[in-house]
């Protein structure tokens, strides 16, 4: 399989926290096929610097800075056609932002679990781990099911369009969330919504759920559950999914410093650095 790691960068002046990060990225993935994202105008000295150090060969893939100046902005590069096709000659990519932090190459072994979409496992608001996985930050895509779908494909399969869409409103109705349910409802019979229409539906969501909610409400595509997703990243709760996990850190995790950093110490060094 030929797969990538494409490592998100936005800022000339990153942390001490991001640069370690980014050399951890670098070193634990010196064998794979490293790809930087960022905007067309960054300076990436700093990068290079690094990159130096470790003798490795990266390729740069630029985009508009217009896709970079908020999350809302990013959120739309990664729900666009535009992104998938840089990597259209990948079977999987591996997004990894430098609030990620991995542990040891497993890459190989994840992609060929087939996932169209894996992430980290969520929780609800009262500490609940869900049913649910697919936190972007740290996540396994593939390639080829993303360009399918941002391309409109699987428009063309109208009987899995029925099912996706009798799914979405099963969905809405086991959230008793109503006012969604009717308003996909609205949306359904006035625009003869599409699946990919759908994708972009609520705008106000990130794309992670986005993703998560399509993969897992159609049927020709796999998303990792939370049990399967726990050995494969760490975000909320990171003591209890170590629990979960038999007491072993994940392939890789994200936003540790955001949740509970101290837990993270003993198997980061960089944060007593920060």
């Amino acid at each position: 399989m030929h797969n990538a790691v494409v490592i998100i960068i936005y800022s000339p002046f990153p942390s001490d926290i991001e640069l370690a990060s980014f050399s951890q990225c670098i070193n634990i993935f010196k064998y794979q096929d490293l790809i930087i994202t960022c905007p067309y105008s960054l300076n990436v000295e700093i990068y290079e610097n690094i990159i130096k150090d470790y003798n490795v060969n990266i390729l740069f893939e630029r985009f508009e800075d217009s896709f970079f100046i908020s999350i809302s902005s990013y959120n739309k590069l990664m729900k666009s056609k535009l992104f998938y096709e840089r990597f259209i000659k990948y079977n999987y990519i591996l997004i990894y932002q430098l609030d990620a932090w991995v542990f040891k190459d497993e890459l190989n072994f994840w992609c060929k679990k087939n996932f169209d979409y894996i992430g980290a496992p969520w929780y609800n608001s009262n500490g609940e781990m869900l049913n649910s996985a697919g936190n972007g930050g740290f996540s396994l895509r593939k390639v080829s099911t993303f360009n399918k779908l941002l391309s409109g494909k699987y428009d063309e399969l109208k009987l899995n369009k029925i099912i996706f869409f009798l799914n979405v409103l099963k969905y809405y109705f086991l959230l008793y969330d109503f006012k969604k349910l009717i308003k996909n409802i609205y949306y359904i019979f006035k625009c003869r919504i599409t699946i990919l229409r759908y994708i972009f539906f609520n705008k106000e969501e990130n794309e992670d759920i986005s993703f998560y909610r399509f993969f897992s409400l159609f049927p020709l595509t796999k998303v990792a559950n939370s049990k399967e997703a726990l050995s494969f990243s760490f975000e909320q709760f990171p003591e209890d999914l170590f629990k979960r996990n038999n007491f072993k850190i994940p392939f890789g995790c994200h936003a540790f410093l955001k949740y509970n950093p101290n837990f993270w110490i003993k198997f980061i060094p960089a944060i007593n650095q920060k």
